[in-house]
């Protein structure tokens, strides 16, 4: 049996199943967006290769190693409730910033410039955490005592 070109037999591998990290990131930041939860990106993939782009990135204050998002963690389990800055559209609630690194599940490590930066987070008391998925952010969530949904009184129409 002759095989056509541009076909293939090969079985994926069990880390192309795996989805990427920036579409777990995609999903980590679509949650914590139905939550009403601040957060924002750390564009530190931007850099990429090219050697002048990292060095203006770094330039305007691109830290190598730093987690993917910074996260306004609610201290009030009402925060849902607290009105959103109008001038800002920030949120007024009271926080804790922290960063989450994302990671591919079984497959994704940290590099030494990202485990330098949990060490100095730690130190500094600043929350740091790894994710692997959403189910990380609900259980961070359920530790901190907050809702992994929204009432359906706050939930759009």
């Amino acid at each position: 049996m002759k095989m056509r070109r541009g076909t293939s037999t090969r079985q994926p591998k069990q880390a192309d199943r795996i989805p990427l990290e920036e579409i777990i990131q995609a999903q980590i930041v679509q949650y914590l967006q139905s939550l009403r939860i601040f957060r924002h990106s750390v564009p530190n993939e931007a850099a990429g290769t090219n050697a002048v782009k990292t060095m203006q990135l770094i330039s305007m204050g691109l830290w190598a190693g730093a987690g993917d998002l910074i996260v306004w963690w609610p201290l009030v389990a009402d925060w849902y409730e607290y009105p959103e800055d109008p001038a800002s559209v920030l949120p007024t609630y009271p926080v804790q910033l922290g960063y989450v690194e994302v990671k591919r599940p079984g497959i994704g490590v940290q590099s030494p410039k990202q485990q330098s930066f949990e060490r100095r987070c730690n130190r500094h008391s600043v929350h740091y955490m790894l994710a692997y998925g959403v189910d990380d952010i609900k259980a961070e969530l359920e530790r901190r005592g907050l809702a992994v949904m929204l009432p359906r009184s706050f939930l759009p129409n």
